[in-house]
């Protein structure tokens, strides 16, 4: 039986932390109307320093493709 109670406890815990809000920053423009944007643009050939997917060819690619295709 005590077992059974740690057990439930733990349980307890970790779907209580599992769902634990976080913060959630944004920066963006509330007054743009973004609708109005029928095409984009995405610059690959610019170099940023730090930019932590310009060696990860393979995860930058499958990330532009998402945004092609979403």
């Amino acid at each position: 039986m005590r077992l059974f109670l740690q057990l439930s406890f733990a349980a307890t815990m970790l779907i209580i932390t599992a769902c634990s809000s976080f913060d959630v920053n944004t920066d963006y423009d509330p007054s743009k109307d973004f609708a109005s944007y029928k095409s984009y643009y995405l610059k690959t050939d610019v170099k940023i320093p730090g930019d932590v997917l310009q060696n990860m060819e393979f995860d930058r690619k499958r990330i532009f493709d998402a945004i092609e295709h979403k």
